[in-house]
C-alpha cells in the first residue's frame, strides 16, 4: 500500500496492494486535499472531501487527543456535477494491526 503525504510516498507493508492510504491528518490538509466528517452510529463516519479516493482505501485522520486514527472507505460516491476530485464516503474505523 502506498501512503501519500503531499508529494512524498512510502510503502506500508501492512495492507494489500489494491488499496492505498490517503493522509488527511491536520498537517496535510490543504486547498484541493481536505476532508470534513461527522460521526454515524458505531464506528463509522460520513465524510466528504477532495483528493484521490477509492473504495477500500485507508485514510489517516487526526484525532482530538493529538494522535491519529485510521479509517477505511467502504463506499465512495462522486457527485453528478462538480470537481472531478470531490467525493462523499462512508468510512469505517480500521485500526492498524499490531505485529
Amino acid at each position: 500500500m502506498t501512503v501519500r503525504d503531499g508529494d512524498n510516498e512510502r510503502m506500508d507493508s501492512l495492507a494489500d496492494s489494491s488499496s492505498s492510504t490517503r493522509d488527511y491528518r491536520d498537517h496535510t490538509r490543504t486547498w484541493g486535499h481536505d476532508i470534513g466528517f461527522e460521526p454515524l452510529r458505531g464506528n463509522r463516519l460520513r465524510a466528504h472531501g477532495w483528493g484521490e479516493l477509492r473504495d477500500g482505501d485507508y485514510l489517516l485522520l487526526s484525532n482530538p487527543a493529538g494522535g491519529e486514527a485510521r479509517y477505511r472507505a467502504v463506499e465512495v460516491r462522486r457527485p453528478p456535477v462538480g470537481p472531478d476530485d470531490q467525493w462523499f464516503a462512508t468510512l469505517e474505523f480500521a485500526p492498524r494491526e499490531r505485529p
